[in-house]
């Protein structure tokens, strides 16, 4: 597993550190991608299991010292209530691993998702390496990757942690009807100043996430997560200023997350002008807010802000 795991540390200073890299266009990704992808995947497919363990989850529990043996799976169907929609098709249940070290050996058994990429195969790859580096940056925080598995097909999956806990934001209640006048109205309210703060905090951070709707926005009881992050991007936040991609792709998280609100017509059950109070004052003025910090390279740049406040002013419009 060694040659796969410095195999994934190319693959991640290929794909997000654009100052060695020109990553901006998906022609420059795809080429990148190309160069590195074949040979992780062919370093899962040769070992012995099939399996890619991440080097945080194997320091994490102790396994360095010790070989993967081998592993089973059991499905746990009930586990998908709530996460019927995943184009990926998701399933869950729990992990087995059995491994050794010479004559001593132990199994450990884990909830999982695992998210198959059976075309598209260099996206499980991304999407791994994407979601390390949200879980080191600041604030952010989306699901634990443990590894990437190749079955006997050979489809890629993705592994990750299940928690339970954790919910998409188009699977809350989104219809104020007033039956009860806190639990209805605190989930949405929190879904959308949740939205606006990961988004605000992961552009902070130099990541747009690329398919920013809500549904790609997920919320535990401590905070909102960035999930589905087979498009994320990275960008130097030094050179912002001259960096017309990064612009382009920060405003397009912005307009995402916003029309995935308003042409699913949530909150419908509001009249227009409370509709619009709420996505407002939830969503659209927290993002702007934060993105206007004076901390922040945005808040200098009269050209973005121009550019954001003409955005803020068409989503105002059509509410």
């Amino acid at each position: 597993m060694t040659e796969a795991y410095s195999t994934l540390q190319e693959f991640e200073k290929v794909l997000f550190y654009p100052e060695v890299h020109t990553i901006n266009t998906t022609a420059d990704y795809r080429l990148n991608s190309e160069f590195v992808i074949p040979g992780l995947l062919e370093s899962i497919e040769n070992s012995q299991t099939g399996f890619f363990l991440s080097k945080v989850f194997v320091d994490e529990i102790g396994l360095n010292e010790y070989l993967l043996r081998s592993s089973s799976f059991t499905h746990m169907p009930e586990w998908s209530v709530g996460r019927e929609d995943s184009s990926q098709g998701v399933f869950f249940g729990y992990l087995n691993l059995t491994i050794d070290k010479g004559q001593y050996g132990k199994s450990i058994t884990i909830p999982v998702a695992i998210k198959p990429y059976h075309t598209k195969k260099r996206l499980a790859i991304h999407e791994f390496a994407a979601q390390n580096l949200v879980n080191k940056s600041p604030g952010l925080k989306t699901y634990s990757p443990l590894g990437l598995m190749v079955d006997e097909t050979g489809c890629v999956n993705l592994i990750t942690v299940f928690e339970e806990d954790v919910k998409t934001l188009d699977n809350i209640n989104w219809d104020l009807d007033g039956s009860d006048a806190l639990d209805d109205h605190l989930d949405p309210f929190r879904a959308l100043t949740s939205s606006a703060k990961i988004l605000a905090l992961m552009h902070s951070a130099g990541l747009v996430h690329g398919d920013a709707q809500i549904k790609n926005m997920g919320l535990d009881k401590n905070r909102a997560r960035p999930v589905d992050l087979t498009t994320m991007r990275r960008f130097l936040l030094a050179d912002f200023s001259q960096d017309v991609n990064a612009r382009q792709m920060i405003l397009r998280d912005f307009n995402q997350i916003t029309r995935s609100v308003i042409e699913k017509r949530y909150l419908m059950t509001e009249d227009s002008r409370k509709r619009a109070q709420i996505i407002g004052a939830n969503l659209i003025s927290p993002y702007v807010s934060m993105m206007r910090h004076p901390s922040l390279p945005f808040a200098c740049d009269k050209g973005f802000q121009d550019m954001l406040t003409s955005v803020t002013e068409t989503f105002t419009e059509e509410l």
